[in-house]
């Protein structure tokens, strides 16, 4: 390694080379998010309050986003006649244009918005040193109260969604 990447190394922030070496506030009142829909449009989450809310940031072109968009949409499907609501926020440039290919490898039938990574990342509590792995879901109550967040690991823990289904069973069944 040349002088330059060693000084370079040694003056990043140690949250740079841990990318998991944060921890996210639970239950926390969930931050206002607006974004952007497909067609221009203004979008704002306040909108699914009272709701149990899941909001999956994502990139569109990635694999694994495309599989938990297909996860989700199948709670979505389920659940939503019980208030469950799911959202999708993409977070990468040209988003706009690539929505079709998500929604089509994901089979994704809730609706997707787009957002800034800056937000997402704000709304989740990653701090903006770190790596920021998607996709990351935060589940909300009724209240508005963030209650789980997933995801931003290189490999989804196993078991990972059957964790998501009960916990969006049991903020369903609270009032």
């Amino acid at each position: 390694m040349d002088s330059f990447s060693r000084r370079v190394l040694l003056t990043l922030p140690a949250a740079a080379l841990a990318p998991e070496a944060h921890a996210v506030q639970l239950p926390r009142p969930a931050s206002p998010v607006k974004f952007k829909w497909p067609d221009g449009r203004d979008g704002d989450l306040k909108k699914y309050a009272g709701k149990v809310l899941a909001v999956e940031f994502l990139l569109t072109y990635c694999q694994a986003c495309q599989h938990s968009g297909k996860l989700l949409d199948g709670y979505y499907r389920e659940f939503k006649a019980q208030g469950f609501q799911a959202i999708g926020l993409a977070t990468n440039d040209n988003a706009a244009k690539d929505l079709g290919n998500f929604l089509s490898a994901s089979g994704a039938t809730f609706p997707v918005g787009i957002v800034s990574r800056d937000k997402a990342q704000e709304f989740l509590q990653h701090p903006m040193a770190s790596i920021f792995y998607l996709p990351q879901t935060a589940i909300v109550d009724r209240k508005g109260m963030v209650r789980h967040q997933h995801g931003g690991q290189l490999k989804p823990p196993p078991g990972g969604d059957v964790l998501m289904r009960n916990e969006i069973i049991a903020l369903l069944k609270a009032k």
